[in-house]
């Protein structure tokens, strides 16, 4: 089972997720949009290294 570490990066990254969205729907702010983007596919790689990397995967 993934740590809890883990678990708080993929909530972090869903909720960057669904600012991208908004923000790119909703709003004006390209910069907001920009940043929530990179940011989220920032974590989403450390999530797949560090899923891969793990002992605690079968």
């Amino acid at each position: 089972m993934p740590p809890p570490l883990w678990w708080l990066i993929l909530a972090l990254c869903s909720a960057l997720g669904v600012i991208t969205w908004w923000s790119r729907n909703f709003t004006e702010k390209r910069e907001l949009t920009r940043f929530s983007a990179i940011l989220g596919s920032v974590l989403m790689i450390a999530l797949v290294i560090w899923t891969w990397s793990s002992d605690w995967v079968d």
